[in-house]
C-alpha cells in the first residue's frame, strides 16, 4: 500500500525444508535482475532464519534483512518451534542442514533488524536477538504475540521505517514523535542491546 514491489515466497506452507533457502536464493536473483536493485528480505519465525541464510548466500543482491520473532540464536534449543517443526516436517530441528546451523548465529553481511517480543509465547525472545548490536545490526523489541507480529502496527511501522531509509547509509530504528498519532497509546517499542 505504500508503493513497494512486494513478493511472497511462492513456496506454499513452510514445512522446514532447507530447499526453501535454495529456491529463495534463485527468487532473489530473479527479482534483483528484474528490478535492477537490491532486495530487502523480511522473514517471520523460521522464515527469518531462512532470510538470514539467503542474504549470506547472495549478499551483493540483498539490501537488508528484517526478522520477526526468528529463533536464529536458539534454533536447536528447547522451544515451541522445535516441536511444531517436528509436527510439520517429521524431522528434528537438529536435522536441518549442518551449514545452516553452523552459520545462523552470525549476522549476514548486510544490515539486519531483529524484531522480537518478550510476550512472544512461541519462541523464547532471547533466541530472536542479535548477540551484539553494531552499526548495521539492531534489535527492536515490540509488544505483541508471535502470531500477531505480521499485522502488529508497531511492527509495520518499524518495517516501513527500515524500507524507507536511504540505500547509501543504514541508520538504526528510532521511534519518531509523530508516530504517537498513528499508533496505539499503549504501544511498547524499546531498543535493547543484546
Amino acid at each position: 500500500d505504500i508503493g513497494y514491489a512486494a513478493y511472497t515466497w511462492n513456496l506454499g506452507r513452510n514445512l522446514g525444508d532447507y530447499r526453501y533457502v535454495l529456491d529463495s536464493v534463485n527468487r532473489v536473483k530473479e527479482l534483483y535482475k528484474k528490478h535492477r536493485r537490491k532486495v530487502s528480505i523480511i522473514g517471520w519465525s523460521l522464515g527469518g532464519v531462512y532470510a538470514r541464510e539467503i542474504a549470506r548466500q547472495c549478499p551483493n543482491m540483498v539490501r537488508q534483512v528484517i526478522t520477526l520473532a526468528s529463533p536464529f540464536r536458539g534454533l536447536t534449543e528447547a522451544n515451541n518451534v522445535a516441536w511444531i517443526y517436528k509436527l510439520l516436517s517429521g524431522k528434528d530441528v537438529a536435522d536441518l542442514d549442518p551449514e545452516l546451523l553452523a552459520n545462523i548465529h552470525t549476522p549476514p553481511p548486510v544490515p539486519v533488524t531483529a524484531i522480537y517480543s518478550k510476550k512472544d509465547g512461541i519462541v523464547p525472545w532471547q533466541y530472536c536477538m542479535e548477540k551484539e548490536e553494531g552499526n548495521r545490526v539492531q534489535n527492536v523489541e515490540i509488544n505483541g504475540s508471535h502470531c500477531g507480529l505480521g499485522h502488529n502496527p508497531a511492527v509495520l511501522y518499524c518495517i516501513a521505517d527500515r524500507l524507507a531509509q536511504s540505500t547509501r547509509s543504514w541508520q538504526p530504528f528510532e521511534v519518531k514523535p509523530f508516530a504517537n498519532y498513528f499508533l496505539p497509546k499503549k504501544m511498547d517499542v524499546q531498543l535493547n542491546p543484546a
